[in-house]
């Protein structure tokens, strides 16, 4: 969640109602897209309904995990085990891809200034290396 300070709780426009509003938007515009083009009822009977659920799962998974693992260790999972389940057999791309991305991502927000929290697990294992 993004913070807010006390002056801005009680506001109406604040930090989060932009990501807000742009994440309504774009699941009602992606659902208007996906129903539109659907030729009849019949495409929504034979859909392969097994990978979104799993997909579904899996950002529920990251979500909860982000806190736990860190932004570097649970979007490289996230990615690796998404390309997986959408179909990619390919060990190389399942195993680099995320890690190259993510890191680059890494990188950037670093050299701009932005604070990505490393996880309860990083704690973790620094309290448990200098004990």
């Amino acid at each position: 969640m993004i913070p807010l300070d006390y002056w801005s709780s009680r506001e109406i426009f604040n930090a989060r109602s932009m990501p807000l509003a742009l994440a309504f938007l774009g699941t009602l515009v992606s659902m208007i897209i996906i129903i539109r083009t659907s030729p009849s009822l019949k495409f929504w009977i034979d859909l392969n309904w097994q990978p979104l659920i799993y997909m579904i799962i899996l950002m529920i998974a990251y979500s909860i995990g982000f806190n736990y693992l860190g932004f570097l260790l649970s979007s490289v999972l996230f990615l690796g085990i998404a390309f997986y389940l959408l179909g990619n057999s390919n060990l190389m791309v399942i195993l680099l891809i995320p890690v190259l991305l993510i890191g680059a991502f890494w990188l950037v927000m670093k050299a701009l200034g932005i604070y990505l929290e490393p996880g309860a697990l990083w704690y973790w294992l620094l309290a448990m290396g200098s004990s």
